[in-house]
């Protein structure tokens, strides 16, 4: 009687089958360990090497009419992003400074917001259909060939700059209508603050640290692009878009130049001749 009693009517002692499904539990346990430890291993992986480099550019000397230009050094490296700067000055007083960039396709605005600039978009005239858009504050000029994002940047010592940007197309160096902040890389959820470096746990953690432990977080989470596969280390961070490319103008306001328009007509001027040059020689 007392046998029957703890069978159950199954014929297996409850214990028995308490012990089959903690071995199973256990073994689902070790399972999935190994699959996200596949998976973090996967994702530490190094990045692709580029296949266009600073090395491709070169034989590459533009000339701007009424500009001296100068060649900006890049290190050629396969992981490197950026392959092209040149900085024109023109013979002024004080000298005017304009520089192009060309980098592997980044996402310029979240990576000056990380550098603690404060970002501005002034005008956008991308269009999906290729028009420009002739509703957003002012008409562009009849002379602009590229779509492209204005931007006013403050720096964290208050220097203004003016910046134009043109997502290219990595085969032809043919512009796109793509926003830039739409490239992962470094996408970020917010600035963190340019007085704010991450020092691991120290004694003055614990003076606050409720706030250092969002800061924490936060910084944890920008180092993975807003993305939460990425946050729990499962997945490969996004680096630079090695099909396209991320050209840059940037011009300084000068001292007592109170007018944006000045430097915003300096560094449209300048971004259309620098990529028609660039276009021009890179499908000869």
């Amino acid at each position: 009687m007392s046998q029957q009693q703890n069978t159950s009517g199954t014929g297996v002692p409850p214990r028995s089958r308490l012990d089959r499904r903690v071995a199973w539990l256990v073994m689902a346990c070790v399972l999935l360990v190994a699959v996200w430890e596949g998976l973090t291993i996967n994702a530490r992986r190094a990045h692709p090497p580029f296949t266009i480099t600073s090395a491709d550019f070169a034989e590459f000397t533009p000339a701007v009419q009424g500009w001296s230009a100068g060649q900006l050094p890049v290190g050629n490296d396969p992981l490197e992003p950026n392959v092209l700067v040149y900085r024109f000055v023109a013979p002024s007083v004080p000298p005017a400074v304009v520089q192009s960039r060309l980098a592997h396709g980044f996402n310029m605005r979240d990576c000056m917001r990380l550098k603690g600039y404060d970002v501005h978009l002034l005008e956008d005239t991308r269009r999906e259909d290729g028009a420009y858009d002739e509703h957003n504050g002012r008409n562009p000029p009849a002379n602009r060939t590229l779509p492209v994002q204005v931007w006013l940047l403050e720096a964290p010592t208050g220097d203004l700059s003016i910046w134009f940007s043109t997502v290219l197309r990595a085969g032809d160096m043919g512009p796109t209508h793509r926003d830039m902040r739409s490239i992962p890389f470094p996408r970020i959820g917010m600035p963190m603050g340019a007085d704010w470096v991450p020092e691991g746990l120290r004694w003055s953690s614990l003076r606050h640290p409720v706030r250092n432990f969002r800061r924490f977080l936060q910084a944890k989470w920008n180092n993975a692009r807003s993305d939460p596969l990425v946050f729990l280390g499962i997945k490969r961070p996004p680096w630079a878009d090695p099909s396209s490319f991320t050209y840059l103008t940037v011009a300084p306001l000068l001292p007592g130049e109170d007018d944006y328009k000045t430097a915003v007509d300096r560094a449209q001027a300048m971004h259309a001749m620098f990529h028609k040059q660039l276009h021009d020689w890179w499908n000869k």
